[in-house]
C-alpha cells in the first residue's frame, strides 16, 4: 500500500459514515494494522464515533495529544471543528472558543472572506467589551464577559487575570478556571504570583499598536489587584545622526515616567538613524526596574509572544530571562504571554519555598553528598540506598534522600523510616516537581564538599568515596570529575535487555588513572556523534562537583539544572563552560535501569491511548517546566535523549554560554535524520511530532524544509504492516568479552535480582 492509497481508503471509509457509521468503524478497525496511523484515521474515527454518539470522554482520548499548531494543516481545523461539536450544548464559551479556532486556521490555511469575516466579527467583540472596561465599567458582568471573550480567542493569560479580578469582586460565589487551564505548563506558578498577598512586581510591555489594548488592561487589573506594576509603552522614535550609547538613553526615559496608584507607565526610546531602526532601550528598563523596585531583584513579565522572542535575544538579559507559558503557533504567538526576568534563585526560591541563595551559601559539613532523587520508587530504592550505605570510606558523607513522591504516596517516606540511618538525610519536595527540578532542589540540599548524584535504581560501588577522596587531592583546581560506570538492567526491563550487566573495561586495585578530557573538542565530537553523550559529564552516574560550581554555573549560565534533562543538557553546559576536565579511568558507580525509570518512561514509544494517558498524568505539572528559549524552536519537541543533546546545545546559545556560529556546525539533514531515527512508526503521534518536524525545518530554510518532505517524511509515511513479536527470551545483547577487556553478563545466571546484588556480583568480578 501506498501512501496516497492509504489516505484515500480512508476518506472512502469517511464517505460511509452518514449512513453507516457501524460499518465505517469496523472498516477503520481494520485499517489500524497499518502503520503508521494517520491524524486523518484518528479523525475519521471520532466522526463515527460521534455519529453513533458514543461518551464525550472516549471520542476526547482518540483525538487527544494527536494534534499541533505550530504547522497549518487541513487536519488541525478538522481538530479544531469535531472538538468544538463534542461540547455539551450549555457549554457555550467552551464551544465558541472551538469555532474560533477552527476559523482562525481555516484562514490561514485557505485564505477564505468566510473564514476571515468570522474572526472580524470575535475580534470586534473583543473590541467592545474592552472599551467598556477601560471606560472603568469593572462590573462583574463586564469583566467576566471580557473574561470569555480572552478565553474564547486563546489569550488564556489575560483571561486568568480577568477571573482572579472577578474573584475578588465577589465574597461568594467565586467563579471556577477552567480546569485545562489551570494544568498549562507553569500556570501554577503565575496564579501563585497573582495571588500572593505580598505584593509581587509585575511589568507589562506593549509589543504592537495590536497589543497595547490588552497591555493596558493588564496593567490596570494587576495594580487592582494591589500588584507593583510596570507599564512599558511602546518606544517613542528618537533620530539620531551620531552614535548614541543605549544605555545612556534610560535617563530619558525614567524622567518621563508617569505614576499612579500601583502603577508605573515608563515610555523607551529607540534610536532611528537615517531612517532604519536601530535598537530601543526597554531592556534597560526592565533591568533597571528589577533592580532598583523588586526587592527579590524578580519580576513577572505579560507580553506577546512575540516580544518575549525579541526580549530573549537581548545580550543584556541574557541569563536573566525566561518565557515559561508555552509557544503554540506563530500566530497565537501575539497573545499575552508570561514569564520572569530578574534573578534566577530568587525564581526557584519561589517554586521551592524557601530562599535558594542561603541553602547555597551554607556551609560545608560532609566530604561528600550522594544525592538520590525518588518518586514512588521504594521498591527499586532499598537497594540503591543499601550500595551508598555499605561504604568503606570512614570519612563523613550523607546521602541526599530528596521524596518526589505524588501526594499520599509515603513509601519513600516509610523506607526511610525502615532503614533509620543517621546518614540518610530525608527531605520532602514541597511540590509535584518535574524531573530537572527535582533534582534541584535535591542538590540545594546538598552539604557535602563533593557532591553526586545516582537515580533510585543506580548503584554506588564499595569502594567509590574512597577512591575520590584520595583523586581529589591529585587534582585540586577541578571543579568537576568524570569517572567510568557499570550498567544493570533490572528484571523486567525492556524484555530482552533484562538482566544485561556490564564491566566497562578492565581494571586492576589500586591502579587508578586520571586522564584529562578537553571540553570544546568532546562537545565538537558529541554534535557529530551522539551515541558519545552518556560519557559527558552529566553530574549524574558518571561525575561529580565540588561545592564551588553552584557558584561557577550560575556565574556562567545564569542557571542551576535548568534545560529539558537532568543529564545531557548538564553535560552540554559543563563541556561548554569547562576547558577541560579530569577523568578517573576507574569504576565507582553502577547505572541501573528498570521499568520504573522515569527517564526511560518518558523516552518510551506510545502506541496506545492507555499509555498516551498515563504518560500525561506522570508529566501533569503546572510550576517548574521546562520552557524553550525561541532559538530552541528551532527542534521539533521529541522527548528522547538526542532531542535533549541538540536542544541543550541550543539552549547553551540562548543562554551566552555558546555562540551562535556553532550552528554551523550543525547538518541539520543529519540532525533531523538521527531524531527521526529514534521515532517508531507504531507511535500514535508519529504525525504530530513530524509536524513539529515540518515546523522546525521551515525556520532553518528552505533546503532543510524540502529534505524533511521528500525524504523523510515521504520514507516515514509509507505505510506498512509490523508483524508482532512475542518475547520469547532472547537476548538483545551479546555476552562475552569487549573490546577494550570490559565484560558483559546475565546478570540472572549470578542469582542477581536488584542493584545491590549486581554491586556483590561486580565486586566479585573485578576485585578492586
Amino acid at each position: 500500500m501506498t501512501k496516497d492509497s492509504y489516505l484515500n481508503q480512508i476518506q472512502k471509509i469517511k464517505k460511509q459514515i452518514a449512513h453507516h457509521p457501524k460499518k465505517a468503524l469496523e472498516e477503520l478497525e481494520k485499517l489500524y494494522q497499518w502503520k503508521p496511523v494517520r491524524q486523518q484515521w484518528y479523525l475519521a474515527k471520532a466522526e463515527a464515533m460521534l455519529k453513533l454518539a458514543y461518551p464525550y470522554q472516549e471520542i476526547q482520548s482518540v483525538l487527544a495529544e494527536k494534534f499541533n499548531l505550530e504547522s497549518i494543516a487541513e487536519e488541525t481545523k478538522m481538530f479544531f471543528d469535531i472538538s468544538g461539536r463534542l461540547i455539551e450544548d450549555d457549554c457555550h464559551i467552551a464551544k465558541t472558543r472551538y469555532e474560533f479556532l477552527t476559523a482562525l486556521y481555516t484562514y490561514l490555511l485557505e485564505q477564505t472572506d468566510s473564514a476571515l469575516e468570522s474572526l472580524k466579527q470575535y475580534y470586534l467583540t473583543l473590541s467592545q467589551v474592552r472599551s467598556r472596561l477601560l471606560e472603568h465599567d469593572d462590573t462583574m458582568e463586564n469583566v467576566t464577559s471580557l473574561a470569555d471573550q480572552y478565553y474564547i480567542t486563546d489569550n488564556l493569560n489575560l483571561y486568568l487575570l480577568l477571573l482572579l479580578y472577578a474573584n475578588k469582586l465577589v465574597s461568594e460565589c467565586k467563579i471556577p478556571i477552567v480546569d485545562w487551564v489551570e494544568e498549562q505548563p507553569n500556570m501554577g506558578y503565575l496564579i501563585e504570583r497573582l495571588s500572593d498577598p505580598m505584593q509581587s512586581t509585575f511589568i507589562v510591555i506593549e509589543s504592537s499598536h495590536e497589543d497595547s489594548v490588552d497591555c493596558q488592561i493588564a496593567a490596570e487589573i494587576l495594580s487592582k489587584l494591589e500588584k507593583r506594576v510596570f507599564l512599558i509603552k511602546l518606544p517613542i522614535e528618537c533620530p539620531i545622526k551620531n552614535d548614541v550609547d543605549m544605555e545612556d538613553t534610560l535617563s530619558v526615559s525614567l524622567e518621563n515616567m508617569q505614576e499612579y496608584v500601583n502603577l508605573t507607565v515608563i515610555y523607551p526610546v529607540a534610536l532611528i538613524q537615517d531612517g532604519e531602526w536601530l535598537e530601543d532601550n526597554r531592556d534597560y528598563i526592565i533591568r533597571y526596574i528589577i533592580d532598583a523596585f523588586s526587592e527579590n531583584h524578580l519580576a513577572t513579565i505579560l507580553s506577546s509572544g512575540d516580544m518575549f522572542d525579541r526580549l530573549d535575544g537581548s545580550k543584556l538579559l541574557q541569563k536573566k530571562f525566561q518565557r515559561l507559558s508555552h509557544f503554540k503557533s506563530d500566530y497565537l504567538n501575539r497573545n499575552i504571554e508570561f514569564g520572569w526576568a530578574g534573578d534566577y534563585m530568587s525564581y526557584i526560591s519561589q517554586i521551592y519555598g524557601f530562599d535558594a541563595w542561603t541553602e547555597l551559601s551554607q556551609p560545608a559539613k560532609y566530604d561528600f553528598s550522594i544525592v538520590v532523587p525518588a518518586r514512588n520508587s521504594a521498591n527499586t530504592l532499598r537497594s540503591t540506598l543499601q550500595t551508598c550505605l555499605n561504604q568503606r570510606f570512614t570519612g563523613n558523607y550523607e546521602i541526599v534522600l530528596s521524596d518526589n513522591s505524588v501526594a499520599g504516596n509515603t513509601e519513600v517516606y516509610n523506607l526511610w523510616k525502615e532503614l533509620n540511618d543517621e546518614r540518610i538525610k530525608y527531605f520532602r519536595a514541597p511540590r509535584d516537581l518535574p524531573l530537572a527540578k527535582s533534582f534541584e532542589f535535591a542538590f540545594l540540599k546538598a552539604k557535602g564538599r563533593f557532591i553526586f548524584s545516582i537515580g533510585a535504581d543506580d548503584a554506588v560501588l564499595p569502594w567509590a568515596l574512597e577512591v575520590l577522596h584520595d583523586a581529589l587531592k591529585h587534582i585540586p583546581g577541578d571543579e568537576i570529575v568524570v569517572w567510568d560506570r557499570g550498567f544493570y538492567a533490572w528484571p523486567g526491563f525492556n524484555k530482552g535487555q533484562q538482566h544485561q550487566f556490564v564491566v566497562p573495561g578492565h581494571y586492576q586495585k589500586n591502579n587508578i588513572k586520571i586522564e584529562r578530557i578537553a571540553g570544546k573538542a568532546t562537545l565538537n565530537q558529541v554534535i557529530h556523534d551522539p551515541n558519545i553523550m552518556y560519557g559527558l559529564p552529566l553530574l549524574y552516574i558518571n561525575s561529580g562537583f565540588r561545592r564551588s560550581y553552584f557558584q561557577t554555573l550560575l556565574y556562567k549560565t545564569g542557571r542551576l539544572w535548568d534545560g529539558n534533562a537532568q543529564d545531557i543538557y548538564m553535560g552540554i553546559v559543563n563541556l561548554s563552560i569547562n576547558n577541560s576536565f579530569p577523568a578517573i579511568r576507574y569504576p565507582l558507580t553502577i547505572a541501573g535501569m528498570s521499568s520504573a525509570s522515569i527517564g526511560a518512561q518518558s523516552q518510551k514509544t506510545i502506541t496506545s491511548d492507555a499509555e498516551l494517558t498515563q504518560l500525561q498524568n506522570m508529566k501533569l505539572k503546572n510550576v517548574g517546566v521546562y520552557s524553550q528559549f525561541s532559538v530552541e524552536r528551532l527542534l521539533p519537541r521529541y522527548p528522547t535523549d538526542r532531542w535533549s543533546l541538540y536542544c541543550g546545545i541550543l539552549r547553551t546559545i540562548a543562554l551566552g554560554v555558546q555562540l551562535p556560529d556553532i550552528l554551523e556546525q550543525l547538518d541539520w539533514k543529519k540532525v533531523f535524520e538521527l531524531l527521526v531515527e529514534q521515532l517508531s512508526i507504531e507511535d500514535i503521534q508519529i504525525d504530530k511530532k513530524l509536524n513539529m518536524l515540518r515546523y522546525s525545518a521551515s525556520l532553518i530554510r528552505a533546503e532543510i524544509a524540502e529534505y524533511v518532505e521528500k525524504e523523510i517524511c515521504a520514507r516515514v509515511f509509507t505505510p506498512r504492516i509490523i508483524e508482532k513479536y512475542s518475547y520469547d527470551g532472547m537476548k538483545y545483547y551479546q555476552e562475552g568479552f569487549t573490546d577494550n577487556g570490559g565484560l558483559v553478563l546475565d546478570a540472572s545466571k549470578f542469582g542477581v535480582s536488584n542493584i545491590y546484588e549486581a554491586v556483590q556480583l561486580f565486586e566479585k568480578i573485578v576485585a578492586l
